[in-house]
């Protein structure tokens, strides 16, 4: 296996462990490993895009939604990725990841055959919470190595600087789009998410019976002047995905 610098990609081997990167700004992940993660993504029958924490600063959630605007791909996302998406990409939001694996982005995510994870880390969630099948494809997009597990063991790892490899990946994956059985699956998730929205709003006074009525009604909701708050708890994750989903700009 070769040895890993800013910008190279490696061959996932756990009994190698790749060091740290310096501190120096990276380059996009080299053209082969560009070549390589598209033909994976590709092939796929069920892709799927899940972001994390690393995928939230502007420049990073800039090139990732010029990306997903080009293909089908759906977007999963951890409590940290709140706010990737803009509302134009809503048509690509497949809810978030769960506490308990039960939210409509879990279930997006157990039917994918490949995941392409975009800033991921352990340490925000445990892959041993998602991961439910550990034989499939992962392509890993990050500036860092993955920190590899029973649970997290990447195909291929595009490291470099994750914004441009994203701007790298956009071009050669854009007109991507999904078999219609996985469509019908994603979309069928993103009709259990907007009826948790209305359940979750008409829960706490606000009587809607629609989508588009729910979409009247938040923005309103949440217009007033000054922070707003929630406790973290399992309808909480529910109710700021809500949020993000109406309010896509309010949420970081």
């Amino acid at each position: 296996m070769s040895s890993a610098s800013p910008g190279r990609t490696r061959r996932v081997d756990p009994t190698h462990p790749v060091p740290a990167d310096s501190g120096a700004r990276l380059n996009a992940a080299p053209p082969e490993a560009i070549a390589e993660a598209v033909q994976l993504v590709r092939s796929a029958q069920r892709p799927v895009v899940l972001a994390d924490m690393h995928a939230g600063n502007p420049e990073t959630s800039s090139a990732l939604r010029t990306l997903i605007a080009g293909t089908e791909l759906p977007v999963v996302e951890t409590f940290q990725a709140a706010g990737v998406l803009s509302r134009e990409l809503d048509n690509h939001r497949a809810g978030r990841v769960g506490v308990f694996r039960n939210l409509p982005g879990d279930v997006v995510m157990a039917h994918a055959d490949l995941l392409v994870t975009v800033g991921y880390d352990e340490v925000e969630y445990d892959s041993a919470a998602w991961n439910t099948d550990v034989t499939r494809t992962i392509v890993h997009i990050d500036s860092l190595p993955a920190r590899l597990g029973d649970h997290y063991q990447p195909t291929l790892e595009l490291r470099g600087n994750v914004a441009a490899t994203l701007r790298q990946l956009a071009a050669p994956l854009a007109g991507l789009r999904l078999g219609s059985e996985f469509r019908d699956t994603v979309d069928a998730q993103r009709r259990a998410l907007s009826v948790a929205y209305a359940r979750s709003l008409g829960a706490h006074g606000h009587r809607v019976s629609t989508e588009g009525e729910l979409v009247d009604v938040l923005p309103r909701a949440l217009a007033e002047p000054g922070p707003s708050a929630v406790g973290v708890d399992t309808n909480s994750i529910r109710n700021i995905d809500l949020g993000e989903k109406l309010l896509p700009d309010s949420f970081e």
